[in-house]
């Protein structure tokens, strides 16, 4: 299942991970993947536009609660 679909986030600029050179462009083109049965722990999954990774892709992070 793909997670940074399923969770809805209130500023836009946490939706897409891709930014065209221009800067007027922006897509969801790289994803965050889990096996069906894990997608209950999954709480968040959202993109970074604040992190410096030196591409003009964003950090995309999920959020997973696990218990031990």
């Amino acid at each position: 299942m793909i997670t940074n679909t399923r969770f809805k986030q209130t500023k836009p600029n946490r939706k897409w991970t891709w930014e065209s050179p221009d800067r007027k462009t922006h897509n969801l083109i790289d994803y965050i993947i889990v096996n069906k049965k894990l997608m209950g722990s999954v709480r968040n999954s959202r993109a970074f536009p604040s992190a410096d990774v030196g591409s003009d892709h964003q950090l995309v992070m999920v959020n997973i609660r696990l218990k031990l």
